[in-house]
């Protein structure tokens, strides 16, 4: 019963602490120990204006008003003394006094802090700044048997600017008082950890994966596709002579005939390209190109490839020209080398296309791949290469969109997609070592740009394998040339296992820049078929 209605924060008690200074500038000297407190006092003055009988006021106005400011000190502070008596100097611990008949005036600053909250270790603060004040003059010196007090009593003088120079407007030349609630801050919820994602394995076919994952067996498959772009069969056919890769169109169709391989864009950006072709020409109809196009060709697809008009391009479309020769007649051989510029592509894959067009129906395209090959672009050593002597599989035929591939020859160690073993989504790395063959034997994933892992503290992947023990392990290289490697334990055979790499001793300057993840067989005494899925790196555990 007749509980008002409160705020517990706003309660306080006690004494503050007492900063003094000269006038025009903030205290900064506490003062020191104090008796009982201190206490700012205020006095005013009316003066009334009366008319009427009886006298009634009719008006008023603060003729006088006084603040002033009082303490006992329990220090012997000699250094503030000049300014508790208005006078006197202070020098190497010793005060003088007296005949001078200037005052000494001082500033002040007040600091009380309010009891803290429940479960808190601060309040809410009280700050009084006096700007300008005089000593009274009056002080004992009392030399008995109790507590030496030095009692002072200032009064607030008018000032026109704070201590930061502003000025001071009517109602505010005596002191400021702030009250600054004390508001807890808000529980500290560390942000969530940081993930990049360094391969989700999402790879839709295995020339996807093979391409992503590039093996140091440094062989790649050509796809071939005929393309009706006359509305009629071009009759194309694909075969190996002489070692070399050849297309040819029927003497009395005309269409085009297009060889082309697919790769992943971070791999082939700044790579060396080498491409030799050959074309038995002899007529100003037939005409050879080889050029790279952003984003991936499927010779599988008719909207790829439609009849009576070019292949549509895709992202930023034509990238580079690698060569080409039109209206010409004779047999040509073209031996091109090109540093890949891949620079305005906007798609993840690029696709190699080298294509013979025949607008004649007299003439037939015959042109052969001789060389098709990756370079490192600083030691000239190949890092994969097109298989131009193996068979080709003639996929569809008799119609006048055939189709064929030339695979490469089995790799030692192969990456391929998979679609039924996986952890998440739709597709994992399904990649398969063989026996002794295949020992030290890398696939290699490439960044462009690099990957910074500075900061991060964990490489977390699924992994899984036929073999048990470390047969395998993966490494990370930073292109300042620091590799930095993890074996890969396997308890299970055939089962998945979430494996997580501590970088954390990886210093930053050897994984800010990752230009390349690779996995390396270790151990190759018998065949291991290996599965890799949601690869990550993580900050930090949550």
């Amino acid at each position: 019963m007749n509980v008002p209605s409160y705020n517990v924060d706003n309660l306080s008690f006690g004494p503050g602490v007492i900063y003094m200074g000269s006038v025009g500038s903030t205290p900064t000297s506490d003062i020191g120990a104090v008796d009982l407190g201190m206490e700012l006092e205020h006095e005013t003055d009316i003066l009334e204006f009366v008319q009427g009988s009886p006298n009634r006021v009719i008006k008023e106005l603060r003729e006088e008003e006084r603040v002033s400011f009082t303490f006992s000190g329990l220090e012997w502070r000699l250094e503030n003394f000049d300014k508790y008596l208005g006078a006197g100097t202070f020098e190497d611990d010793i005060f003088e006094y007296g005949g001078d008949l200037s005052v000494i005036e001082a500033s002040f600053r007040l600091i009380h802090q309010f009891p803290p909250r429940i479960g808190e270790t601060i309040g809410s603060t009280v700050t009084i700044d006096i700007w300008r004040a005089r000593s009274e003059g009056d002080m004992d010196l009392v030399f008995e048997m109790s507590v030496h007090n030095f009692d002072v009593l200032f009064d607030a003088m008018e000032a026109q600017e704070d201590w930061a120079g502003n000025s001071l407007e009517t109602g505010e030349k005596f002191y400021r008082l702030t009250l600054e609630t004390y508001i807890a801050p808000e529980p500290y919820i560390a942000p969530e950890p940081r993930i990049i994602v360094i391969d989700n394995f999402e790879y839709v076919t295995d020339l996807k994966a093979e391409n992503a994952w590039i093996s140091s067996g440094a062989l790649f498959s050509l796809q071939c596709r005929e393309q009706a772009t006359y509305g009629t069969n071009p009759g194309a056919t694909w075969s190996v002579v002489s070692q070399a890769l050849k297309t040819s169109t029927g003497a009395a169709l005309r269409g085009r005939s297009l060889i082309f391989a697919v790769f992943d864009k971070n791999f082939l950006e700044g790579k060396k390209l080498r491409l030799k072709n050959y074309s038995q020409r002899e007529y100003d109809t037939l005409n050879h190109y080889a050029r790279i196009y952003d984003g991936e060709y499927d010779r599988t697809s008719d909207t790829d490839f439609p009849d009576s008009a070019d292949f549509p391009t895709k992202g930023a479309g034509l990238l580079q020209t690698i060569h080409e020769w039109t209206a010409r007649t004779g047999a040509v051989t073209k031996d091109t080398t090109v540093v890949v510029d891949l620079s305005s592509s906007t798609e993840d894959f690029v696709t190699v296309m080298i294509w013979g067009d025949d607008s004649s129906n007299s003439r037939a395209i015959n042109f052969r791949v001789l060389n098709f090959e990756i370079k490192d672009p600083v030691t000239e050593n190949i890092i994969t290469a097109a298989d131009v002597d193996q068979a080709v599989t003639n996929e569809r035929t008799g119609t006048i969109h055939d189709y064929s591939i030339q695979e490469h020859e089995l790799l030692d160690l192969q990456a391929y997609s998979e679609s039924t073993i996986k952890i998440e989504d739709l597709y994992s790395l399904k990649i398969v070592a063989a026996q002794d063959d295949s020992l030290n034997d890398t696939l290699t994933k490439t960044f462009n740009p690099s990957l910074n892992l500075s900061g991060f503290q964990l490489i977390r992947f699924w992994v899984r394998a036929s073999r048990t023990g470390t047969n395998f392990k993966l490494g990370i290289h930073d292109t300042g040339g620091t590799t930095s490697e993890y074996d890969i334990v396997i308890n299970d055979s055939n089962t998945w296992e979430q494996k997580t790499w501590d970088i954390s001793e990886v210093s930053d300057a050897n994984k800010d820049a990752i230009d390349q993840i690779i996995l390396i067989i270790t151990n190759a005494d018998s065949q291991n078929t290996i599965y890799l899925d949601n690869m990550l790196a993580i900050e930090r555990e949550s």
